[in-house]
């Protein structure tokens, strides 16, 4: 599954109704959220997939997206490392 495709599945993105234009994005987790203006290359956008990129690297949505070994290999991987 693409970046994208995960970033999707692990947000919603809704429209701010005391705010014409602006749209909410928010992590399905809790975790985060970003609001802004709706635009073509409207940076909400880039900061709300940066601020997925950060958590998803730290392992947060892998139980969520079914990736519970993608965790582990990453810990076998690091334990290797160290010895």
């Amino acid at each position: 599954m693409s970046d994208l495709k995960k970033f999707v599945k692990c947000v919603d993105i809704r429209k701010d109704y005391l705010v014409e234009g602006n749209i909410f994005i928010v992590c399905k987790l809790g975790l985060w959220g970003v609001s802004g203006k709706e635009y073509v290359g409207s940076p909400v956008f880039i900061e709300a997939f940066n601020y997925f990129k950060q958590y998803y690297e730290d392992g947060e949505y892998d139980e969520f997206l079914g990736m519970t070994d993608r965790r582990i290999e990453k810990l076998k991987k690091l334990m290797r490392r160290e010895v």
